[in-house]
């Protein structure tokens, strides 16, 4: 009799298990008549009842990384609170013959690559039987997934074309991470710059019509490492999407919106999982990605989804930045989820100021200029001609 306490393990064989429940009938479904989710419910609750009290209605099914079960089932039966101390000299016996084992495991857990022994690493420390060593496995798999990154192999073509101004193309997903972050640091100090298009696209209103625009840019920062592509909008108009794509086969997506639209923080922060994510980020080769909010009114302001409070351009990005880590914890593995806000706002007072007192304009050329643009603009002109005649010492 099956002992209640230990989990039951069942091998059976696929084609076994589909003469068992297929006995007899059409397998051709149209023709036979099938139970509704109701039947189904009562017909699984009868045989549930009917069993002993031990039973398990249901039953997880779940796979794990060889070495993360030989490293959990090594350390339930060598204990480390009952290691031999020894002071001097000894003679290993087969305790301490165990602990060495037990240590090679662990070791090779730590030294295993791959995303898979990655994730395996972050549940061993997420098991209660290590929460002693939590902190220290999952420093130690950080610390892995580095030298696993640091170790892309460049050929000798690759090196030589950074002495004329190329770059290494990425070859693991992480380097693909890594030169994505690059540039969209590369184009925040862009918009920075006195010959950046910071004003003309902050007048953009529509995701389509800016999206060429900062390809163009993201494009002209390749040197050679990767080819922009902007792929073509869908039936509802929504997929403004540009992707990076390596010679390696690799690829990374940026997701774009424009934050003056009128979209709650909620549907920002849901935009990482709904389209980001799931759309994008599904293929092996294509676990990068980002989602790129453009913000040119540094008055405005979203409601955070969780407070309800209003927040700025600068606690948008924070807020968008958890929900990305999040979605990557869960994705897991190599996978690299971003959120950027690309601040389109006009440089403060001392830009526009120095503007001002360089070009002062004279009551007879405010009034011509009248002439030809609506009050609004007069009323803005003379406002400044007024603060530069005021400024003005002789």
């Amino acid at each position: 009799m099956q002992n209640p306490t230990e989990p039951a393990r069942y091998q059976v064989a696929v084609r076994a298990l589909c003469e068992f429940v297929a006995k007899q009938g059409d397998l051709d479904l149209r023709f036979t008549p099938t139970p509704t989710a109701q039947e189904g419910i009562a017909g699984h609750t009868l045989v549930a009842s009917r069993r002993p009290e031990w039973y398990q209605s249901e039953l997880k099914l779940s796979g794990q990384h060889g070495l993360l079960t030989v490293t959990r089932a090594v350390y339930r039966h060598v204990r480390p609170e009952k290691d031999a101390h020894h002071e001097s000299v000894y003679s290993p016996d087969s305790r301490d013959n165990a602990e060495n084992g037990r240590r090679y495991v662990f070791d090779a857990l730590i030294q295993a690559t791959g995303a898979d022994a990655f994730q395996a690493k972050l549940e061993l420390a997420s098991d209660p039987m290590f929460a002693h060593a939590k902190d220290r496995i999952a420093a130690l798999a950080q610390e892995r997934l580095a030298e696993e990154t640091d170790a892309s192999v460049a050929t000798m073509a690759e090196l030589a074309g950074l002495y004329h101004g190329r770059e290494l193309a990425p070859v693991t997903s992480t380097d693909m991470a890594h030169l994505l972050s690059d540039r969209l640091d590369d184009l925040q100090g862009l918009m920075l710059q006195d010959t950046a298009p910071r004003a003309a696209w902050a007048m953009v209103t529509d995701e389509n019509s800016l999206r060429p625009a900062i390809a163009r840019e993201l494009d002209l920062m390749s040197r050679g490492a990767y080819t922009v592509d902007q792929e073509s909008v869908t039936v509802d108009g929504k997929e403004t999407d540009i992707k990076f794509r390596a010679l390696s086969g690799y690829q990374a997506t940026i997701e774009l919106k424009i934050g003056e639209k009128p979209r709650s923080g909620k549907e920002l922060r849901d935009t990482i999982e709904e389209q980001l994510v799931n759309k994008y980020m599904a293929a092996g080769n294509a676990r990068t990605g980002c989602l790129l909010v453009t913000v040119a009114d540094a008055k405005k302001r979203w409601q955070h989804p969780d407070t309800g409070l209003l927040i700025d351009r600068h606690q948008l990005e924070r807020m968008l930045g958890e929900a990305a880590q999040l979605a990557q914890q869960r994705l897991g593995g190599d996978a690299r989820v971003m959120a950027r806000v690309l601040d389109l706002t006009p440089r403060l007072g001392k830009e526009a100021g120095s503007a001002k007192v360089a070009e002062p304009r004279t009551p007879g050329a405010l009034g011509a200029k009248g002439k030809a643009t609506s009050k609004a603009n007069d009323k803005v002109a003379g406002k400044a001609a007024g603060n530069a005649k005021g400024g003005k010492t002789n």
